[in-house]
């Protein structure tokens, strides 16, 4: 439904070889997109990527049936006794259909919860991705009708690759992806049809879902109606009709469970939320080091070299109009921590790339030789900031800086980011899948004796220390940590299994860590539990790997936690 115009091309001499770009640029797009083989969610998408299961399997959007939640899973909230969504649900509704192949596996093969977890990420890896290669074909079907193919190209592989679709929209279900796809397709009718009441229908539905997808994004759905008010009021009806219908579901959803028109999001009003300084907001969402989106995407800074875009058949005035929702956003959520949480770069701003995008088409129509190789500069280097988010984010830890860190030249996130690949998790599964597939099937050898030996009480690991091979950086999501522990305290490189006192502090969120030997899957039991405030400690036999290896994995929302592991003896 979301793109259906946007896919109808004209009949003519030169269709077969567009849908033949087309094809390419949404393979191409998917391609990169999951070449990092990892989600990069937060807490914020796993009601997304878990309400479709409730939907297909249990006919119901709402999660009584998972149990009770962790003590600070504020993705979740309470409505009329049923444990429900806290952020918007348009985004999960819409893509259930394409969650139906993995919960006929789930039905079927009947996965244990490692197994169902890891089903579950892959699904909202590969649908984030689809959402976000859409929007990448939708926009170079726009910028086709505003410029030429070349000027049309460059500036698809710009959106694609030097903005946050690829680091942030196509890792996780977050509603940035979806509502990009939306603006995206809006500004496709615009272009094709200008006011003309056939596709008023249409972009009022497009409108009415990129309202209850995310309420920051309201402010375009108020450009395109006020453009409708002044220059096409015969199709303003059909507009608020369309507008009106896409909206009615998930405005009685938001009502009936969470009590407001505009859901969770709404009960922040009047909160410390929306307490920051505007000046200081606006500022470090375009131009500082560590989150600006002049700094991580330079290209925009040419937006000041382009004349006045006629936005095809609907001209210039819905140009103006968005123009000032930008700027009602900006200032918006230059009120919010404009750090954007658990999150690389400018996230905030993420929604209205799709019309930064057109709005360049004058600038570079404009462009002389010198001007031009400038210009791919900046996009080379915005794409090479997007990777190191792909790649690399948050190994660095760069969501642990504070805002004035940001502003320092050394706490732009792709720097700090640059240190390290993170762990691709997906391939790692899969390896170890493979492998336990493809094991013989003999039968297994006979365990053999071990003996105990006790050490005097020794600290192996602290990541309180500065960053190293026993010290820091903490553990966190996605940055498991992996420690060889042979000639450490006294362990000999042919120890089996080593007795540990763990100590974890500072955590970020409530989590759990795990502990094993770094071969086949991960267990499904934790070493300890945490919670924020608190220091746990536990003890445990655990086993090791070739030369005394230990693997530590974190399982919460986002984050890190401190830990702090003591010796007292080995197996071997």
């Amino acid at each position: 439904m979301l793109t259906s115009a946007a896919t109808r091309l004209t009949r003519s001499p030169e269709a077969p070889p567009r849908r033949a770009v087309l094809l390419a640029i949404f393979v191409v797009c998917l391609i990169v997109y999951n070449a990092n083989c990892r989600l990069i969610g937060a807490g914020d998408s796993r009601s997304a990527r878990l309400l479709p299961f409730a939907i297909l399997t249990r006919g119901t959007v709402v999660f009584d049936s998972y149990g009770p939640p962790p003590p600070d899973a504020h993705w979740f909230t309470w409505g009329r006794g049923h444990l429900v969504s806290f952020y918007p649900i348009v985004l999960p509704v819409l893509a259930t259909p394409l969650f139906v192949p993995a919960v006929v596996y789930v039905a079927t093969a009947k996965p244990d919860a490692w197994r169902f977890e890891t089903v579950v990420e892959l699904m909202e890896k590969g649908v984030a991705s689809l959402i976000a290669a859409l929007s990448v074909v939708v926009v170079w079907l726009t910028l086709r009708r505003l410029t030429n193919e070349k000027n049309s190209l460059l500036l698809s592989a710009a959106y694609a690759f030097g903005t946050q679709t690829w680091s942030t929209s196509s890792q996780a279900m977050w509603q940035h992806g979806l509502g990009q796809l939306l603006l995206a397709s809006i500004l496709y009718l615009l272009v094709r049809y200008g006011p003309a009441p056939r596709a008023a229908l249409a972009i009022g539905a497009l409108c009415g879902l990129t309202i209850f997808n995310r309420p920051a994004n309201a402010v375009f759905a108020a450009a395109i109606a006020l453009f409708y008010l002044l220059r096409a009021r015969n199709a303003f009806a059909r507009f608020a009709y369309g507008a009106v219908a896409a909206s009615v579901p998930f405005l009685a959803y938001n009502v009936y469970f969470l009590g407001r028109p505009l859901g969770g999001y709404q009960s922040l009003v009047g909160t410390s939320v929306f307490e920051h300084s505007i000046p200081d907001g606006v500022a470090a969402l375009l131009v500082s080091p560590g989150k600006g989106l002049l700094v991580f995407a330079p290209f925009f800074l040419f937006l000041a070299a382009g004349r006045r875009l006629e936005l095809g058949a609907a001209g210039r005035l819905p140009i103006v109009l968005l123009w000032l929702a930008c700027l009602g956003q900006l200032v918006l959520h230059g009120t919010m921590d404009w750090r954007g949480g658990w999150a690389y770069g400018p996230r905030f701003l993420t929604d209205m790339l799709p019309f930064l995008t057109l709005a360049l088409v004058p600038a570079v129509a404009r462009l002389r030789p010198a001007g031009l190789t400038a210009f791919l500069a900046c996009v080379a280097f915005a794409i090479f900031v997007q990777a190191v988010g792909a790649f690399c984010f948050p190994k660095g830890g760069s969501y642990l800086l504070s805002k004035s860190d940001f502003w320092k030249p050394s706490g732009a996130q792709f720097l700090v980011e640059a240190r390290g690949l993170a762990r691709p998790e997906y391939l790692d599964r899969g390896i170890r899948w493979a492998r336990k597939r493809l094991r013989s099937p003999t039968a297994p050898a006979p365990p053999r004796r071990t003996s105990f030996y006790t050490l005097v009480p020794c600290r192996a690991v602290d990541t309180r220390q500065p960053p190293g091979s026993f010290g820091g950086p903490p553990v966190a999501v996605d940055r498991d940590r992996s420690f060889r522990l042979a000639g450490r305290c006294g362990v000999p490189r042919t120890a089996r299994s080593i007795s540990l006192n763990v100590t974890v502090l500072g955590a970020s969120a409530s989590g759990q860590l795990t502990i094993f030997s770094g071969e086949g899957e991960p267990p499904m039991a934790s070493a300890i539990s945490y919670r924020p405030g608190l220091i746990r400690t536990n003890n445990g036999i655990f086993p090791l790997g070739p030369g005394a290896t230990l693997e530590v994995s974190c399982r919460q929302n986002s984050g890190g936690v401190h830990l702090l592991l003591d010796v007292n003896g080995y197996f071997e």
